[in-house]
């Protein structure tokens, strides 16, 4: 973390730290082509123990994968929200498409990344609410309208449809959550919690996400005809 920080980032060094805005520029930096990734064991120092590393190539494999998704990118602001404070990154990538990229860094050092996540910047006029039971039955039809869109341009589809319901009855404490625009459904992502005993006390899991979950690349593109 020795390389100058981005001009975007600097503001937010008076709230951060000169270290830990470093290390927000670093997070940057996974997603620059112009930069090299990092080795495995810098990844470790990074993200700690709070991600997973059973395979020592699934950083770097994530980077690139984000790399090749957005190409080339331009950066159209940055912001802290929270206490402690998330790095919001606005970018916009060479197909004109903006994303947020929410960096939580560990304000002890050696700061190290709590966050990393980069989702796509929601339309305003798109609402996102928890699905009705009885709107189950009719979401496979949305599911089915809303491939996945793969880096290579590929398109996935899962057709489960009038079964979509069934297939939630499977999973564990499943909650449903969709997208509107003008109050017609266009995406839907369902998850799950588990729960396991683990050291004699039973603990609920982090949302499990189904392989039904689908979010809009773009929601009209995505809406159900």
């Amino acid at each position: 973390m020795t390389r100058e920080i981005h001009p975007a980032l600097r503001p937010l060094q008076a709230r951060l730290g000169s270290d830990a805005t470093k290390r927000a520029d670093w997070a940057l930096g996974l997603l620059d082509a112009g930069r090299s990734i990092p080795e495995v064991a810098e990844l470790r120092v990074a993200f700690g123990s709070r991600w997973m590393f059973d395979a020592a190539g699934d950083y770097p494999r994530m980077a690139r994968r984000w790399r090749e998704r957005l190409g080339t990118w331009s950066l159209q602001g940055a912001e802290l929200e929270g206490e402690p404070p998330i790095v919001v990154v606005g970018l916009r990538d060479e197909r004109g498409r903006s994303w947020h990229l929410r960096i939580g860094i560990d304000p002890a050092p050696p700061h190290r990344l709590v966050a990393w996540t980069v989702r796509r910047a929601l339309p305003v006029d798109v609402r996102l609410r928890e699905a009705a039971a009885e709107e189950y039955a009719g979401l496979g039809e949305v599911e089915r309208a809303c491939p996945v869109e793969r880096a290579d341009g590929a398109r996935l589809f899962d057709d489960r449809r009038a079964c979509y319901a069934d297939y939630l009855k499977l999973m564990g404490e499943v909650r449903v959550n969709v997208a509107e625009v003008g109050g017609r459904i266009v995406a839907v992502d369902p998850f799950a919690h588990y729960r396991a005993r683990v050291g004699g006390a039973v603990r609920r899991s982090r949302p499990a996400g189904s392989s039904g979950g689908r979010r809009p690349a773009t929601p009209p593109r995505c809406a159900a005809s």
